[in-house]
Order: structure tokens, then sequence, then C-alpha cells
């Protein structure tokens, strides 16, 4: 297990080029990645390393490192996660980081409206012209308005009670 988990800085380049050549080693055969490319990387305006970098250290040694970025213009999240061959546990800790920040950046953009609207769609075309589905109306979440911003209407609820035996 890692001993530091911490965000990326500049000063870092030659460390997280030496987790990535150890990586081209594995991969390709050969070191393809220089510190140069490594410090535009940690340079891209749209990254705040302190929210979208994560370097993962074993005393003094890098074991993984993780960058993510949005240059689409708020189309897709990127991320680049490198992790050395024997650390893959370190390396889905930080990839669960890098889910939660990418999932934040996302949040917003209204990517959840694409699915009603895609499969109100798809419904439409196979002749339906009325769609329901269940949600519990305390979600916190927000689903709710969602369905209400893409049209739906109440139609009726429900409260459900249980008890859990044991």
């Amino acid at each position: 297990m890692f001993s530091l988990l911490r965000p990326a800085a500049l000063a870092d380049a030659p460390a997280v080029a030496g987790v990535r050549n150890e990586i081209d080693l594995v991969e390709i055969g050969r070191p393809e990645t220089d510190v140069h490319s490594v410090e535009a990387d940690l340079r891209r305006p749209d990254v705040d390393l302190r929210r979208d970098s994560w370097l993962a250290l074993d005393g003094d040694r890098p074991v993984v490192y993780g960058l993510l970025w949005d240059d689409s213009g708020g189309e897709r999240v990127d991320i680049d996660h490198y992790v050395l061959p024997d650390r893959q546990e370190d390396g889905l800790l930080v990839l669960a980081a890098m889910e939660a920040r990418a999932l934040e950046k996302a949040r917003g953009r209204g990517l959840a409206g694409l699915l009603p609207r895609h499969a109100f769609a798809a419904i439409a075309a196979r002749g339906r012209d009325t769609v329901g589905l269940g949600v519990d109306t305390s979600n916190a979440s927000g689903a709710p308005a969602l369905y209400a911003r893409h049209g739906m209407t109440l139609h009726y609820a429900v409260d459900t009670w249980e008890v859990v035996l044991r």
C-alpha cells in the first residue's frame, strides 16, 4: 500500500517520467516518455493540479500517477492513469479517486438528460406514445426534477414500507 497520496507538482515531472518509462518498458520494450512531455501535461491550462492530479508514493518512490483534464469543451473528461505492475491495488484506489473527480467535473453538463431523451425517442420510434418509470420521490440525487424537466409528470406515488427480520 502506498504511504502517501498527493497532487502532482511540476517539480515531480522527472519522477512521473520515470514511472511512465517503467511502464513503457513493460508495454513496448523501451522507455518513450520524456520529462518535457510530462511538464507540458502538468502545465495544461485546463488542469488544476491540486484537484486533477494524483501521485501515490511508497516512501520516495512514485508507484501510481494520474491526471485528469477536459480539453473537449465539456464533451468528455480524459484521464491518464499509470500504475506500476506490482502496484495494482494502489492503482485501483487512485482510479476510484479519479472517477469521483471525473463525475464531479461532468456534473451539471446535461449528461444525465441524454439518457431519458434517448430512451423516449427509442420508445416513440417503436410506436409507443406513453412511457413511465418508477423512482424514489425522496431521491437526493434530483432524479424526480430531472424527469420533470424532460416532460414527465407524476402519475401516481406509492409509499413502500419494509422491515428487516433477523
